[in-house]
């Protein structure tokens, strides 16, 4: 299983927000089965490093050397900017720029705290972290 990791995910952990604990249990099932397998982009990458910009520079990179060992990182790529602007309508122009990097890649799951933001806009199933959860157990 593929699973595609949305930014705000990956925020509720470096910033050690309410959904820390969620996120700690889908990287744990990530890590523990050998079938599920996480996913983010660049572009979460690049989102994180700006959000943490007031931190050290050490910080903000030991903390994206973090994530690389946790989740493999996708690629962006023209296609996917050219067919997000052309295609895609979710309110938030980054969201669909992420769909795009996990339909491109054949993701089976995006997980997201902003569900409303994925649904109507891509085929692969949208859960929240709480849902993700449940439906693994």
């Amino acid at each position: 299983m593929k699973v595609f990791l949305d930014t705000n995910v990956l925020l509720d952990l470096v910033q050690d927000r309410a959904g820390a604990t969620d996120t700690r249990k889908i990287l744990g099932i990530g890590s523990e089965n050998a079938w599920v397998r996480m996913y983010t982009s660049y572009l979460s990458m690049a989102n994180i490093a700006y959000v943490l910009r007031k931190k050290p520079m050490e910080e903000v990179k030991e903390c994206l050397t973090r994530l690389c060992k946790l989740v493999n990182i996708l690629p962006m790529n023209d296609m996917q900017l050219i067919t997000a602007i052309r295609n895609c309508d979710s309110p938030d122009f980054e969201d669909s720029l992420q769909i795009m990097c996990a339909e491109d890649k054949g993701c089976d799951v995006i997980v997201t705290g902003n569900p409303s933001h994925f649904l109507d806009f891509t085929d692969i199933p949208v859960l929240s972290p709480s849902n993700f959860l449940a439906r693994c157990e």
